[in-house]
């Protein structure tokens, strides 16, 4: 793994030269899309490739929905 600057914030490279961006800085970017009203756009803005940006919002919502359910529908017990 390689790193890079990016003003104060050190961005690590996997051996393929893709930026690794953790999750919380994800999750931070994400909900700065969303309070900014934009399109697909603020993805590019941001120098990242929106699929890669629209996966990151999938899983979101996906954890969301997870979140939401009642302790005992996400893993249901199973009596053999």
């Amino acid at each position: 793994m390689t790193s890079t600057t990016a003003g104060d914030q050190i961005l690590i490279q996997d051996s393929l030269g893709r930026v690794r961006i953790p999750r919380w800085r994800q999750v931070a970017l994400l909900e700065e899309y969303e309070k900014s009203g934009m399109s697909g756009a603020f993805a590019e803005h941001l120098g990242i490739k929106y699929q890669t940006f629209a996966t990151w919002a999938q899983k979101k919502r996906k954890r969301a929905r997870v979140e939401q359910k009642a302790p005992e529908e996400r893993h249901p017990v199973q009596w053999m």
